[in-house]
């Protein structure tokens, strides 16, 4: 199940990591050479150790010498460079999966998304990108050079020593990789709860920081504190168990690689004490397990990292089932009488209960105002307009196509939102203000939409120009800058409708006529959601939800 999960993700990753395959090959070659000449070096000493012995000529002892010295000037090269590029892969293939798992995330259906907790998510992508990265690393350089090193280990051992000698050697070394792979199984267990409580942690803190006025002004910081202490006190809980569990295993490994390392040097000694070996053969195989013993403990612990980051991939994984929005590019015509928007005997669910089979018709040419009580649907009906939301029953057009099971693309060419919460990015004011738009605007239109806006001391205060990063500043815009902001980037798109949520709601009500009459001249058609008197005045129709969705006032 887990293999398959992997290939998966890995399969998404590669649409961000392009020629991750040839950099993980050619990797691999530089792994194979590395293990080669690692394995020889040992090899070079027995033969130096033995012809010193034997009074060889001093001409050859001097070739194996500078021989030696060469393979290990390689070896240190083919692993600087192996290293500078694992280092490459591996930011390449933690970010493709930090940008694989966003763009999963933003195609996410709303429904699901208002079930997903932000904190934990981020947690378990960033957390994902790097068990994935050490996955690969983990094979690539651990279990792969460990069994090459092996396999020249005991082809120079059959040679030099003998076939018995060497199949005990590679025996016991893979029994000893079984035994650790039991002892992984065994671990998975461990990790799972550990990350959870990670996770609802992370989650707290997160929601903590993120009310960090609330918490202020009502003057609960202790108590948030000592709440926040209580959820601590159960993750280290949490936390000393799993660990004491896996150091226990983690022991028993390391045991078994002492009996490995014990055995050996013993039964070499003794062959070395009987004369079946020689000096350079008893030098070159007490080489070979000291060689094999620092990888088989870093076997060891990344057979016990490899269970806490597969928890890892299959907790990030799940979010890739959720269901995800149906988009299309079908186009459409221009339907009769002008319509835009209609809701043909459509039964909405709003506030968890499904509303009556409702009837509603939004026309060009038209501003309209959306309003009613906080909870009665406004926003819930906007979700709808946008393909956020589908209809229980009953059917929605935009003009002559019916976008009730699938929404078209096509729509968001005439369509722009402004939602009820302010969004500004980082990078330049200019591409916040041109934020995903096709079209091309002169700095002197910018600048002049940027004055009627009344935005201008945004550059004169902070000293910008329209290219420079805003990223530092972001914090110090005042809510009604931001709002007019997330305006003008909608108008910017020329959209032939623009929706609104509350679009006034941080603005004094000179500023807020000002834009509502600069919109109702420029932009084609509007449905606005309101509280404010005199957007409701200035809109040709009045939607009451609390009416459309027969709500009974309490």
């Amino acid at each position: 199940m887990f293999f398959k999960i992997f290939k998966e993700i890995w399969r998404a990753s590669n649409l961000f990591y392009k020629n991750e395959r040839q950099h993980l090959i050619f990797l691999s070659i530089l792994v194979a050479l590395t293990s080669l000449v690692s394995a020889i070096l040992p090899y070079f000493i027995k033969l130096i150790i033995d012809n010193t012995h034997q009074n060889q000529n001093i001409s050859f002892i001097y070739l194996l010498v500078i021989s030696y010295c060469f393979a290990w000037l390689l070896s240190q090269v083919l692993e600087w460079v192996k290293n500078a590029l694992a280092g490459l892969i591996t930011a390449k293939q933690e970010t493709s999966i930090l940008i694989t798992g966003l763009s999963n995330y933003l195609r996410i259906e709303k429904t699901q998304q208002d079930k997903i907790d932000i904190g934990i998510f981020n947690a378990e992508a960033v957390r994902a990108s790097k068990a994935f990265s050490m996955i690969i690393f983990a094979i690539l350089l651990v279990f792969v050079p460990v069994i090459l090193q092996l396999f020249f280990i005991s082809y120079i051992l059959f040679l030099n020593i003998g076939f018995a000698f060497s199949v005990g050697f590679i025996s016991a070394a893979v029994l000893l990789f079984f035994i650790s792979n039991f002892i992984n199984r065994k671990s998975k267990a461990y990790y799972e709860p550990l990350y959870s409580i990670g996770n609802t942690l992370q989650g707290r803190f997160l929601e903590k920081a993120n009310h960090a006025y609330e918490i202020k002004v009502n003057n609960a910081v202790d108590f948030e504190v000592a709440h926040f202490e209580k959820s601590v006190k159960r993750f280290v809980d949490q936390s000393f168990y799993s660990h004491s569990r896996i150091a226990a295993l983690m022991v028993l490994q390391i045991g078994f690689i002492f009996l490995f390392l014990l055995g050996f040097l013993l039964l070499s000694t003794k062959l070395f004490s009987i004369g079946a070996i020689t000096t350079g053969d008893m030098v070159m195989i007490s080489s070979y397990i000291m060689m094999l013993t620092t990888p088989s403990l870093m076997i060891s612990q990344q057979i016990n990292l490899l269970a806490g980051n597969m928890v890892a991939i299959e907790k990030f994984y799940h979010y890739f089932k959720l269901d995800k929005d149906q988009l299309n590019d079908q186009r459409f015509a221009e339907a009769e009488k002008e319509r835009l928007f209609y809701f043909d005997q459509a039964i909405l669910q709003i506030g968890g209960k499904p509303t009556q089979a409702i009837n509603l018709k939004f026309y060009k040419h038209k501003m309209y105002a959306v309003v009613g009580r906080t909870g009665t649907g406004k926003s819930t009906l906007i979700h709808y307009l946008l393909g956020a939301y589908k209809p229980l029953n009953g059917k929605l057009f935009y003009k002559d196509l019916d976008v009730t099971g699938g929404y078209s693309n096509k729509i968001f060419d005439e369509v722009a939102f402004v939602g009820q919460s302010a969004t500004i990015t980082s990078g330049s004011l200019r591409e916040n203000l041109i934020y995903n738009s096709t079209h091309q605007y002169t700095d002197q239109k910018l600048i002049e939409l940027i004055r009627y806006f009344d935005l201008e001391n945004i550059l004169i205060d902070h000293k910008l120009s329209l290219d420079s990063e805003i990223d530092e500043c972001i914090k110090s815009f005042s809510g009604g800058e931001k709002q007019r902001l997330n305006i003008l980037r909608a108008f910017l798109k020329k959209p032939k409708l623009m929706i609104l949520d509350e679009p006034t709601s941080a603005l004094d009500t000179k500023t807020a006529m000002k834009i509502l009459n600069f919109l109702h001249d420029q932009i084609e058609t509007l449905i606005v959601i309101t509280h404010f008197k005199g957007c409701i005045d200035l809109a040709d129709e009045v939607v009451n939800v609390e009416k459309l969705f027969k709500i009974e006032s309490s």
